[in-house]
């Protein structure tokens, strides 16, 4: 009977490690080459797009007269006696570049954490010396983890940049004589579009250089104490 659940465990072990080790090989030699040069195309996208203006939103003008009207049922909305026609929409080409980010934020966690699990699989049972290639898996992880923090980081980011923008704008049509909270919007849409700016370049460098640390410690991560030990049919 135990030796049967063992089997059957030993069974399971093999098949998760062969499909986790699949995973890994698949994003080392295709999948994070290829983001790299997606990531390089989108620079040159956002660049060209600056250039054209395409990021700039058609504003009311600051110093420029903000028409009011009488709203209708004010008691039925709390009371406002006016509404304003000022309409401050959301800046369409920051949130597209945006849905883009996410997309590529979420790929970049989900490859370092696939790869910190092959990794792991690979770390020999603790043994007195010779644990130099561990510590080059250990070094890889912390790495691969870090990768994982800043795509967190990102997220975040666009999480308070909708919510400043939102409670500026909603000052904007509250209180239109002050041009001050008009400003305030342009500062908010300028800032995020650096913010962009700087998340794809860590992005693509967080590819190129995990890409390049674990190519070069390819040796010591399947064999880190240069036996048989480690996922070997990761090469053939």
């Amino acid at each position: 009977m135990v030796e049967g659940i063992v089997l059957k465990l030993d069974k399971s072990h093999e098949i998760v490690t062969q499909s986790i080790t699949d995973r890994a090989k698949l994003i080392l030699e295709t999948e994070m080459p290829a983001k790299v040069v997606k990531l390089n195309e989108l620079m040159e996208k956002y660049a060209n797009d600056l250039a054209a203006g395409t990021f700039e939103q058609d504003m009311p003008a600051v110093g420029g007269e903000v028409k009011r009207q009488k709203r209708e049922n004010a008691a039925e909305r709390g009371g406002e006696e006016w509404s304003y026609t000022t309409a401050l929409k959301t800046n369409e080409k920051v949130a597209e570049y945006w849905e883009v980010l996410r997309s590529e934020t979420i790929d970049i966690h989900e490859m370092s954490a696939s790869l910190k699990t092959w990794i792991q699989l690979n770390v020999p049972k603790i043994e007195d010396g010779n644990n130099f290639g561990v510590g080059i898996q250990e070094e890889l992880i912390a790495e691969l983890s870090r990768a994982e923090e800043s795509a967190a980081q990102v997220l975040d980011t666009a999480t308070r940049y909708y919510a400043s923008r939102a409670k500026v704008v909603t000052k904007c049509l509250k209180y239109p004589e002050n041009q001050d909270y008009m400003i305030a919007v342009r500062e908010l849409d300028e800032k995020q579009l650096i913010n962009l700016k700087i998340c794809i370049i860590d992005l693509r460098n967080n590819y190129a250089i995990l890409y390049d640390q674990l190519h070069k410690n390819m040796q010591k991560l399947l064999k880190p104490r240069g036996d048989s030990l480690g996922s070997a049919n990761y090469m053939c």
